[in-house]
């Protein structure tokens, strides 16, 4: 897609011709509804743009929302269409200055785009949209389009930039009336497009996003492989299709093809109704499968027919069933060295190696705890009602200079942790973030003046070796939760951490959970 503003538009930014600015200003002055005022301005361009459709746009950030107006009327389909505008989306809108005009064909995406697609699902069209931000911090746009492709040129950019005024003065009116009930939205999703060390991972995003391709999702534990797969599913076509998640490393043996797949009734001791698998309930979306390292070989045979054939059988049921889905897979673990060592079989592991995405950690990208502890305090503190405190100098280098060996992860639970304590500022108290070796230290209780770490205030204190002070952690978690490591209130749970990785990490350090209670 491509965008023009005031500054890259050039010679191509023409005057305004009179008869244009004529029209349009009496076209967008009316008290006509919706539709009567795109009818007028559909008659007003028409001269000087080919043009078959006009849509009014409306995106609420704080409605987490977008409305649309489409004038004609498509078919039988509605007038007025709602539909959610995502994080990414809303932050794309937002990158160029505060007038901008965007040209783009059916090949592109962007939240206007993928409607039109939606209403025109095997024709080719052009767009043309000048969009801009109202004084109520509304995203307001105007667009033209053409059922054929490559319609629109630089001039007629340069044209409707030269009507800014008229359209600014327009959108100032206007307030749609949006309903939090109407489109539900997943709140608090991290913005990637906001973190710099992941600048080239958004770029991949963005690139494959309009494609069907299976992805696969490299990194360690607690990269936000998770919030990445996310950011595909969202900025992409498939964003109004369902997105199934599911833990390949939580399924026992005997019950991932009736996970993956669904079975019917009576197939086995205590099917007591038929059950779509998660290939079927993500149909017309996406399904990711985190920990597919955790599969078993003959797991993964089953999967890569799935795969390749595009259909699935319910267990006790021979008839197959066409599913559409698009795959991202996600692991810590290294599958290379897996098929080098026969437990991750080779055909799937191309299967799924289609476009491979590494996430680094976040040692490797220290630019990024800004942004993120940001992005975790003003999350935690709008929930909570709370003012948004400020960080010292000393605390935010002493951020940077951690290595965070639980990555994101490690870093979110140490801001929430802190703002627990600092509970909204009560009594005065400053806010601080304790980490790392401090945690060993540091008394957790709300009350204190402030959260000290003795690491922080003893410079020669020697550090503990990194698996002991993981270990400690550890034994912390086991205690509170009762040796649970599984389900609600367990340690993988209050560490952040999945079951199956933490049960990985505590036979590595010699950690029994029984043990550790007594």
């Amino acid at each position: 897609m491509r965008t023009f503003t005031l500054e890259n538009c050039g010679d191509e930014l023409v005057s305004l011709p009179p008869e244009l600015e004529e029209r349009l200003t009496e076209a967008l002055a009316t008290e006509d509804d919706n539709d009567g005022i795109l009818k007028k301005v559909l008659e007003a361009v028409r001269p000087f743009f080919p043009v078959e459709y006009t849509l009014l746009s409306y995106s609420s950030p704080a409605k987490q929302q977008s409305r649309y107006y489409v004038y004609p009327a498509i078919s039988d389909k509605r007038k007025d269409y709602r539909f959610i505008a995502t994080r990414e989306q809303r932050f794309l809108f937002n990158m160029a200055s505060p007038c901008v005009v965007h040209i783009g064909n059916e090949m592109d995406y962007s939240i206007s785009l993928g409607l039109i697609r939606q209403l025109f699902p095997h024709t080719r069209f052009s767009m043309i949209m000048f969009r801009t931000v109202n004084s109520r911090n509304v995203v307001c746009g105007f667009s033209l389009i053409v059922c054929r492709e490559n319609c629109y040129t630089r001039r007629h950019a340069g044209v409707l930039l030269a009507a800014r005024d008229i359209f600014c003065r327009f959108f100032e009116k206007q307030e749609p009336q949006m309903k939090e009930a109407d489109i539900p939205f997943k709140r608090n999703v991290l913005p990637l497009a906001l973190l710099p060390g992941l600048k080239e991972v958004y770029e991949n995003i963005l690139a494959i996003a309009r494609h069907d391709c299976p992805v696969l999702l490299l990194g360690e534990t607690g990269t936000g492989k998770e919030i990445v797969a996310d950011t595909i599913y969202r900025t992409s076509a498939r964003v109004y299709g369902p997105f199934i998640k599911i833990n390949c490393g939580c399924i026992p043996e005997n019950l991932v093809d009736s996970e993956l797949f669904g079975h019917e009734k009576g197939a086995f001791t205590g099917a007591a109704k038929t059950t779509k698998g998660c290939f079927e309930q993500a149909s017309q979306g996406m399904l990711m499968l985190d920990e597919v390292g955790e599969l078993s070989l003959a797991s993964q045979v089953r999967l890569l027919r799935v795969l390749q054939e595009g259909r699935i059988r319910r267990v006790g049921d021979f008839t197959p069933i066409d599913v559409d889905v698009r795959v991202i897979a996600a692991t810590h673990r290294s599958l290379p060295e897996m098929v080098a060592s026969g437990t991750f079989r080779e055909d799937l592991f191309y299967r799924l190696n289609v476009f491979p995405l590494y996430i680094p950690p976040l040692r490797e990208r220290l630019e990024d705890i800004r942004p993120l502890v940001s992005y975790f305090i003003s999350s935690r503190c709008e929930a909570s009602g709370w003012d948004i405190p400020s960080i010292s100098r000393d605390n935010m280098e002493e951020l940077l200079a951690w290595t965070w060996p639980g990555n994101v992860r490690e870093l979110q639970n140490a801001v929430e942790r802190a703002l627990i304590c600092w509970n909204g500022g009560a009594g005065g108290r400053r806010f601080r973030i304790v980490f790392g070796n401090a945690l060993l230290h540091a008394p957790v209780k709300v009350g204190a003046e402030r959260v000290v770490s003795k690491v922080h205030t003893t410079p020669d204190m020697p550090f503990e070796p990194l698996e002991t002070v993981i270990g400690a952690h550890i034994r912390r978690a086991l205690e509170k939760s009762g040796g649970r490591v599984h389900g609600k209130g367990g340690a993988a749970e209050l560490l952040g951490m999945n079951p199956s990785t933490l049960r990985s990490r505590m036979k590595k350090l010699g950690i029994d959970a029984g043990r550790e209670i007594r």
